[in-house]
């Protein structure tokens, strides 16, 4: 893959704050779970790699839809965002997320991004 470069165009893309550190076996470990790979797609595409929890409930939430034919109940679903997925994913450095705005911002992990290409190229 080739070598990707910042959104200022800047220097190669390199691992911010305490999310740099992160071996391989983290980041399998952390991506395990099919929501979190969605949360984190839906930040890395986003031009601010920036979120609200609403609008990741509900892209996680259509996709269970497409997936299973059945939409997950919204208090479970956001009983497992506020208590399971984004601590996992503040835990290791890759979010950040302010509970006064509800929003979630992305701290960019090129070994992330890697995967998750890899990821949906193997799924097309």
């Amino acid at each position: 893959m080739g070598e990707r470069r910042d959104d200022r165009g800047g220097n190669p893309l390199v691992p911010d704050g305490s999310g740099a550190d992160l071996s391989l076996n983290a980041i399998l470990e952390v991506m395990a779970h099919h929501h979190r790979r969605e949360i984190l797609r839906v930040l890395v595409d986003s031009p601010d790699h920036t979120a609200s929890i609403d609008e990741l409930m509900n892209h996680v939430s259509d996709l269970e839809v497409a997936r299973t034919g059945q939409r997950p109940g919204r208090d479970q679903l956001e009983i497992a965002f506020h208590h399971v997925h984004l601590p996992a994913l503040t835990d290791v450095g890759l979010l950040e997320y302010d509970a006064r705005s509800k929003d979630v911002r992305y701290r960019r992990h090129e070994r992330v991004e890697d995967l998750l290409e890899y990821l949906d190229s193997i799924s097309e």
